[in-house]
Protein backbone atom coordinates (compact mmCIF):
# COMPACT_ATOMS: atom_id res chain seq x y z
CA UNK A 1 0.00 0.00 0.00
CA UNK A 2 1.34 3.12 -0.68
CA UNK A 3 0.08 4.89 2.45
CA UNK A 4 2.21 2.78 4.88
CA UNK A 5 5.79 3.54 5.33
CA UNK A 6 8.01 0.02 5.63
CA UNK A 7 9.98 0.28 8.63
CA UNK A 8 13.30 0.65 7.03
CA UNK A 9 12.33 3.97 5.54
CA UNK A 10 10.62 4.92 9.37
CA UNK A 11 14.05 4.30 10.98
CA UNK A 12 15.96 5.80 8.44
CA UNK A 13 13.54 9.00 9.03
CA UNK A 14 14.23 8.46 12.84
CA UNK A 15 17.94 7.86 12.86
CA UNK A 16 18.75 11.81 11.99
CA UNK A 17 22.37 11.81 13.55
CA UNK A 18 23.27 8.59 11.48
CA UNK A 19 23.42 6.67 8.90
CA UNK A 20 21.02 3.66 8.30
CA UNK A 21 21.53 0.92 5.72
CA UNK A 22 18.90 -2.29 5.49
CA UNK A 23 18.69 -5.60 3.65
CA UNK A 24 15.92 -7.63 3.26
CA UNK A 25 17.67 -11.03 5.18
CA UNK A 26 14.41 -13.37 4.24
CA UNK A 27 11.15 -13.46 3.52
CA UNK A 28 8.71 -14.24 6.01
CA UNK A 29 7.99 -18.26 5.22
CA UNK A 30 10.75 -18.76 2.19
CA UNK A 31 13.66 -21.16 2.48
CA UNK A 32 15.33 -18.94 0.11
CA UNK A 33 19.07 -17.82 1.71
CA UNK A 34 20.38 -15.77 -0.75
CA UNK A 35 19.62 -12.32 1.30
CA UNK A 36 21.05 -13.60 4.57
CA UNK A 37 24.74 -13.41 3.66
CA UNK A 38 24.00 -9.49 2.58
CA UNK A 39 22.34 -8.64 5.74
CA UNK A 40 25.12 -10.68 7.68
CA UNK A 41 27.75 -8.36 5.63
CA UNK A 42 25.64 -5.07 6.66
CA UNK A 43 25.10 -6.18 10.68
CA UNK A 44 29.14 -6.85 10.42
CA UNK A 45 29.74 -3.05 9.95
CA UNK A 46 26.92 -1.86 11.78
CA UNK A 47 27.02 -0.42 15.43
CA UNK A 48 23.76 -1.19 15.95
CA UNK A 49 21.11 -3.55 14.09
CA UNK A 50 17.47 -3.40 14.30
CA UNK A 51 16.37 -6.67 13.33
CA UNK A 52 12.68 -7.24 12.37
CA UNK A 53 11.28 -10.52 11.98
CA UNK A 54 7.73 -12.14 12.59
CA UNK A 55 4.78 -13.11 10.52
CA UNK A 56 1.90 -11.78 8.25
CA UNK A 57 -1.37 -12.66 7.17
CA UNK A 58 -0.05 -15.60 4.99
CA UNK A 59 0.56 -17.14 8.38
CA UNK A 60 -1.94 -15.93 10.73
CA UNK A 61 -5.72 -14.61 10.20
CA UNK A 62 -8.82 -14.53 11.02
CA UNK A 63 -9.80 -18.21 11.04
CA UNK A 64 -6.66 -19.48 10.36
CA UNK A 65 -5.08 -21.69 12.82
CA UNK A 66 -1.34 -21.87 13.20
CA UNK A 67 0.44 -25.22 13.28
CA UNK A 68 3.53 -23.74 15.02
CA UNK A 69 4.59 -20.09 17.13
CA UNK A 70 8.43 -20.13 16.17
CA UNK A 71 9.36 -18.18 13.53
CA UNK A 72 8.41 -19.70 9.84
CA UNK A 73 11.14 -20.14 7.55
CA UNK A 74 15.04 -19.16 7.85
CA UNK A 75 14.04 -16.10 10.07
CA UNK A 76 15.45 -18.38 12.99
CA UNK A 77 18.29 -18.86 10.82
CA UNK A 78 19.05 -14.97 10.34
CA UNK A 79 18.58 -14.14 13.85
CA UNK A 80 21.30 -16.80 14.95
CA UNK A 81 23.78 -15.16 12.70
CA UNK A 82 22.97 -11.25 13.17
CA UNK A 83 23.27 -11.96 16.73
CA UNK A 84 26.13 -13.91 16.71
CA UNK A 85 28.10 -10.94 15.39
CA UNK A 86 30.29 -9.36 18.29
CA UNK A 87 30.93 -5.80 17.28
CA UNK A 88 27.04 -4.69 17.35
CA UNK A 89 24.08 -4.84 19.47
CA UNK A 90 20.76 -6.05 18.21
CA UNK A 91 17.45 -5.24 18.98
CA UNK A 92 14.91 -7.93 17.41
CA UNK A 93 11.52 -6.61 16.82
CA UNK A 94 8.77 -8.99 16.42
CA UNK A 95 6.06 -8.36 14.16
CA UNK A 96 2.73 -10.79 14.77
CA UNK A 97 -0.54 -10.82 15.57
CA UNK A 98 -0.67 -13.45 18.27
CA UNK A 99 1.98 -15.49 20.61
CA UNK A 100 5.46 -16.33 19.35
CA UNK A 101 7.66 -18.69 20.57
CA UNK A 102 11.20 -17.50 20.29
CA UNK A 103 12.77 -19.98 21.98
CA UNK A 104 16.88 -19.77 22.47
CA UNK A 105 16.54 -17.01 20.04
CA UNK A 106 15.54 -14.53 23.10
CA UNK A 107 19.00 -15.42 25.15
CA UNK A 108 21.05 -14.47 21.63
CA UNK A 109 20.01 -10.57 21.56
CA UNK A 110 19.61 -7.69 24.73
CA UNK A 111 16.39 -6.57 23.65
CA UNK A 112 13.29 -7.30 22.11
CA UNK A 113 10.48 -5.60 21.02
CA UNK A 114 7.01 -6.61 20.23
CA UNK A 115 5.49 -4.48 17.82
CA UNK A 116 2.07 -6.25 16.70
CA UNK A 117 -0.40 -5.40 13.82
CA UNK A 118 -0.33 -1.49 14.18
CA UNK A 119 -2.02 -0.53 11.48
CA UNK A 120 -0.82 2.12 8.75
CA UNK A 121 0.96 4.17 11.15
CA UNK A 122 3.03 1.11 12.70
CA UNK A 123 6.60 1.75 10.97
CA UNK A 124 6.63 5.43 12.39
CA UNK A 125 5.19 4.72 15.74
CA UNK A 126 7.94 1.60 15.76
CA UNK A 127 10.89 4.24 15.17
CA UNK A 128 9.60 6.02 17.47
CA UNK A 129 9.63 3.98 20.60
CA UNK A 130 13.08 2.44 18.96
CA UNK A 131 15.04 6.28 19.23
CA UNK A 132 13.48 7.18 22.37
CA UNK A 133 10.33 9.86 20.89
CA UNK A 134 7.86 7.78 22.82
CA UNK A 135 8.21 5.94 25.55
CA UNK A 136 5.46 3.36 25.76
CA UNK A 137 3.68 2.17 29.25
CA UNK A 138 0.81 0.30 30.68
CA UNK A 139 -1.11 1.61 33.21
CA UNK A 140 -3.37 -0.75 35.19
CA UNK A 141 -7.06 0.97 35.95
CA UNK A 142 -6.53 -0.67 40.15
CA UNK A 143 -3.71 -1.16 41.90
Amino acid sequence: FDCMVAPLSAIENANVNGSTVGSKGCEVSSADASYIAQAVAIAEEADDVILVVGIDGSQESEGKDRYNTTLPGLQSELVTQIASIKNSTTTLVVVSGGSMSLGPLRDMVPAIVWAGYGGERAAEALADVLYGSYNPSGKLAAT
